[in-house]
């Protein structure tokens, strides 16, 4: 784990927080409320698959990518970590040749600037390196076009739609 762990996480923060504005639904997470989650999920993160831009000093992006465990879960037949859901975990762990994509943020001055390609480059490569085989992108809204038109490009094709509708109760 980097030795700067809490100091990236904070400009994680700052970054996720203006990242993901636009999104229908978003409630800025607080400072803590990042903090624990980063601390969470540092058990999982493989350091190689997380990535982060600057442009002129300042941070522009970040992203992480993390092995898919959901093939490990499933192993484990009633969903408990305790007594023995921990060591399938474990056991399995240099197993997987799957990332998922937890979360990709680029700053709104800078979503145009090619970041998000250096990002898909970078963890490919990284990916390969490490024997991976293949990658989800997890939850891209379906208008995001900025994610959706290079993620074509590079040959991803969808295999679920999540949608929210809204209306009026009466």
């Amino acid at each position: 784990m980097p030795a700067r762990l809490d100091e990236e996480i904070a400009v994680c923060w700052e970054v996720y927080n203006d990242a993901w504005e636009p999104n229908w639904g978003f409630v800025p997470m607080t400072r803590e409320e990042f903090a624990h989650l980063g601390a969470e999920l540092k058990q999982l993160l493989d350091p190689r698959f997380a990535v982060a831009a600057e442009v002129d000093g300042r941070p522009a992006g970040f992203a992480i990518a993390l092995p898919d465990f959901h093939l490990l879960f499933k192993r484990i037949g009633n969903g408990r970590l305790f007594p023995t859901g921990l060591f399938t975990l474990l056991a399995g762990r240099r197993d997987i040749r799957t990332l998922r994509m937890m979360v990709l943020g680029v700053r709104k001055e800078y979503r145009t600037r090619g970041i998000f390609a250096l990002f898909a480059h970078e963890l490919i490569r990284r990916g390969l390196e490490a024997g991976m085989t293949g990658a989800e992108a997890s939850w891209v809204l379906e208008d995001n076009v900025l994610m959706n038109r290079p993620l074509a490009a590079m040959g991803a094709t969808p295999y679920r739609r999540w949608r929210l509708y809204e209306g009026a109760l009466s």
